[in-house]
Parts: C-alpha cells; sequence; structure tokens
C-alpha cells in the first residue's frame, strides 16, 4: 500500500478574501488555522497572527505534489519549516496538508502492512539454507539477555508464529546474515505505536487541553520510518539475490520470489 499526499489532504479548501476579512478572522481563530491561501493568486497566502492578515508569497519548496509518497526524504524538513504544505496537482491548488494529517487511518493501515511484511521478510531470511533453526533463535536470545542483564521469560520460539519481537528477530538477521539494519531502536518504537494504535502526531500536554502539536514526535517518527521503509528494501533485497544465485536465474521477477516464499 503506497500513501500519497492526496490521500491524507484536506481538500476542501478556505480561501482568504478580503471582503470577507473579519468572517476569515472567525475562521482562523475558530480552527487555529494561521495561514489561508490568496483567492486572487495561486502564488501567495495570507499569514493570521495577532488578530491581523498578512499577504506573503508561498515559497517553491512550501508546494507539495498530490502524487507525492508521504514518507518521501526531506518532508519532514518542511513541515518544521512551514507546519502546513500547499497540495498541487497540474499546477492546480487542489488542497493543504498539515503533519497532523498524519494521524490519517490509511497511515496506520500503510504502517502496519510495511511492519508486517518486514517481519515475514525478515523470518523467511532467517530460514533461507535450512542451517538456522528455533534453538539457534533461542540461543540468541538468551546469550542478548544476558549481555543486557535482563531476565525476560524465554519461550519456544518458531519461525513460523509471531512470538517474538520484531526487533529482536531483525538483530537476529542482522547477526546471521550480515545485513546492516539502521536505527533498529527507532523501527521498534514505530512498531510499539503502531502496534497500540497511539496517535503518530500528538499534542503537547494533551492532559491540560493542549491543541498544539508535537514537532519534535513527529520528527522522531519520520525517521523511524524511513529506516524501516530501508530495512523492507534490503530484507527484500536479499531474499531476491539469494533465490536467484540458488535457482541459477536472475531473471526471476520480484513478485515470484514472494509467490516462491511466502511472505
Amino acid at each position: 500500500m503506497r500513501i500519497r499526499i492526496a490521500d491524507i489532504m484536506t481538500r476542501e479548501i478556505v480561501y482568504y478574501d478580503h471582503d470577507f476579512r473579519k468572517e476569515c478572522a472567525r475562521f482562523c481563530n475558530s480552527r487555529r488555522i494561521k495561514v489561508l491561501p490568496d483567492i486572487r493568486s495561486r502564488d501567495t497566502c495570507y499569514k493570521f497572527e495577532n488578530g491581523q492578515f498578512k499577504r506573503e508569497p508561498i515559497h517553491e519548496d512550501q508546494f507539495v505534489q498530490a502524487h507525492t509518497h508521504i514518507f518521501q526524504p526531506g518532508l519532514a524538513a518542511r513541515f518544521n519549516t512551514y507546519n502546513i504544505l500547499f497540495v498541487r496537482e497540474e499546477e492546480e491548488l487542489v488542497g493543504v496538508v498539515h503533519f497532523c494529517d498524519y494521524n490519517h487511518p490509511r497511515v496506520y493501515e500503510a504502517c502496519y502492512q510495511k511492519l508486517y511484511q518486514l517481519e515475514r521478510g525478515a523470518l523467511r531470511l532467517a530460514e533461507q539454507g535450512n542451517e538456522l533453526t528455533e534453538q539457534d533463535l533461542a540461543k540468541f536470545l538468551k546469550g542478548k539477555n544476558t549481555r543486557e542483564g535482563t531476565s525476560r521469560p524465554l519461550k519456544v520460539y518458531h519461525f513460523h508464529q509471531r512470538s517474538t519481537s520484531l526487533k529482536d528477530i531483525l538483530e537476529f538477521v542482522q547477526h546471521h546474515r550480515g545485513l546492516k539494519f539502521k536505527n533498529l531502536k527507532k523501527i521498534h518504537e514505530v512498531r510499539n505505536r503502531i502496534a497500540h494504535s497511539l496517535s503518530i502526531v500528538r499534542k503537547h500536554n494533551p492532559d491540560q487541553g493542549s491543541r498544539n502539536y508535537d514537532m519534535a514526535a513527529f520528527d522522531k517518527f519520520m525517521v523511524g520510518m524511513e529506516a524501516l521503509l530501508l530495512a523492507h528494501r534490503q530484507v527484500n533485497n536479499r531474499l531476491y539475490f539469494n533465490l536467484a544465485k540458488e535457482q541459477g536465474n536472475f531473471n526471476i521477477d520480484v513478485n515470484t520470489v514472494r509467490q516462491t516464499l511466502h511472505y
């Protein structure tokens, strides 16, 4: 599932109109909105501060195309600068997107799907070659407990059952298959946030009624997603080349690999 900006943006745009400036001010106060696009120009907006509107140019990097993938590298930095981006489609303004729009249900679905695919792929990678067994996984985790000084209970682990954490599986694969995953801790944090249905973009001090969203938490989530998507590509790549080498066929289709390995 590939989620694009068009899937989470707000399509119903309210523009700044000088003839209705009082109504625009009431609208911004009611919605806690700070920026409205200009009804008479595609390249300017009105910033609402201290009860007044100020006309400003829309910088080129404040525009984003509707087809842009929501986890495209560099998007988080642009949200840090502007909070809100204007969405274009064929040069026409078709919507606006705020970083809090990442709380959209479709984003959760996409994240869950990627986490599941990564886990299944990592388990298949552990199984490839048949030299690694569930006993190897149990031995690895027991050694990890000793190294970390933890005393979590050990169970009988099965590659075909979701009986251990994604982080443990990735560390096991990293150790035995020579892959180097980036930011495993951040991937684990994304996994926990999605698994427990926690807000991707949370508010500052929500118990105190705050309506301001936490940009720092959003940045951490985006770093975690970048690491997760990289790990997903690494695992898929290794699975493909391992099977292609085993079969002596480098013309094999990527989807065929997934069907063959059932992940």
